[in-house]
């Protein structure tokens, strides 16, 4: 994670040109994971890329092209939806991913040995380069963007959606990767899509866990204790840009005697980043501090007896 004094001392389009960069390095790595280990291996991924393997499979499409294809519409509507920044920052991170994966392809030498090797090795690598994109505010576009929307308006789950259109997609791909004999019966069929299944399940269990390794915990919750002379003009920053509710405290500096503000916000990991950068921006000279918090629970966080809550809610 940046520090903020780092932040502070680059202008912003340095600052820029570093989130892009460290972007490129997360979409170089997610785009070796499929050319080297996935696809060759044929291991099911969820998202629109994983819609676009199936086709590669049967017909040989570039991946990486109809990955951008399929997304277009999807950015359009999150345009509305979701503000112009995150379209520019994500859909940047969703080129870089299907340009250089197909861009890659020719010169990158697939792995032909074990599948289970291939599962692990993509699923930790793909999980790595996702992470590293989360952590600079993007996303690869796909089921995110679905989610996302899905979420604001209805208030269901994220972490549901994904689980459930990704599931749909992992099990359509797995039909169509089943390694059974020409004439098998419905047993053996089953059981050869089975056995993908499982391989994706294997990758997909490494690539959370690396993603969240990547993050700090991006199902985790982090506590931002912000100490400022700009409380007003910081809350309504943090909630037009993240859509989090804040919370303000009176304090005192025990050695200048001065009446200060501080304010607590309660966020994902994978917004820290994005939480840094609104509240530099709204006061240069706030202090924050930032702890992990094992568990929130409330309103935009899980809730006692429910799913989830609306991703989003003012304090």
């Amino acid at each position: 994670m940046k520090n903020p004094a780092e932040e502070k001392a680059l202008p912003k389009p340095a600052a820029v040109a570093r989130d892009y960069s460290i972007m490129f390095v997360g979409a170089l790595i997610y785009a070796l994971s499929m050319v080297m280990f996935l696809r060759p291996a044929q291991v099911p991924v969820g998202g629109l890329t994983g819609i676009a393997m199936i086709s590669n499979h049967f017909w040989g499409w570039p991946l990486g092209i109809q990955t951008i294809i399929l997304n277009i519409p999807l950015f359009l509507w999150s345009l509305k939806e979701l503000g112009r920044g995150f379209v520019i920052r994500s859909g940047g991170a969703m080129l870089m991913t299907s340009l250089l994966m197909d861009f890659m392809a020719p010169f990158v030498p697939a792995f032909e040995g074990d599948k289970l090797l291939s599962a692990i090795f993509g699923g930790v690598t793909h999980g790595v380069g996702m992470g590293i994109i989360f952590s600079r505010g993007g996303t690869t576009g796909g089921t995110d963007i679905i989610s996302k929307i899905v979420n604001i308006r209805t208030g269901k789950s994220i972490g549901n959606l994904m689980l459930i259109m990704n599931g749909v997609i992992i099990c359509a791909a797995s039909f169509a990767y089943a390694d059974a004999p020409k004439g098998a019966s419905v047993s053996e069929v089953l059981n050869a899509t089975l056995e993908v299944v499982l391989y994706a399940i294997v990758m997909q269990a490494l690539a959370s866990y690396s993603i969240d390794t990547m993050l700090n915990g991006m199902d985790s919750g982090n506590a931002a204790f912000i100490v400022t002379d700009k409380p007003e003009e910081i809350a309504q920053a943090v909630f037009s840009h993240l859509g989090r509710g804040v919370t303000a405290m009176n304090a005192e500096g025990m050695f200048s005697k001065t009446p200060r503000t501080t304010l607590l916000c309660a966020i994902r990991s994978h917004e820290v980043h994005a939480l840094k950068n609104v509240v530099t921006q709204a006061d240069p000279n706030a202090f924050m501090i930032l702890t992990n918090a094992r568990e929130v629970v409330g309103r935009g966080f899980s809730l006692p007896g429910s799913k989830n809550s609306k991703q989003s809610g003012k304090k």
